[in-house]
């Protein structure tokens, strides 16, 4: 039995799920369902500030206000 060789897939360890932290919790309930569901391990960035959406100041340079 020394000579078996097994799948990949099959000795390769699960998994773990990175996910990005939101301010909406989506990413927390995917991970709950994930480790739920799946028995699957999830990590969730806790740097939230990376994942908002930055202005940069070229818009902010180029915008125009109407006034009627």
């Amino acid at each position: 039995m020394a000579g078996i060789l097994y799948a990949p897939e099959l000795i390769a360890p699960p998994p773990i799920i990175w996910l990005p932290n939101d301010l909406a919790g989506v990413a927390r309930s995917e991970a709950v369902d994930l480790q739920k569901y799946h028995d699957l391990q999830v990590t969730l960035d806790v740097r939230v500030m990376d994942v908002q959406p930055r202005r940069s100041s070229l818009s902010r340079r180029h915008s125009t206000r109407y006034s009627f």
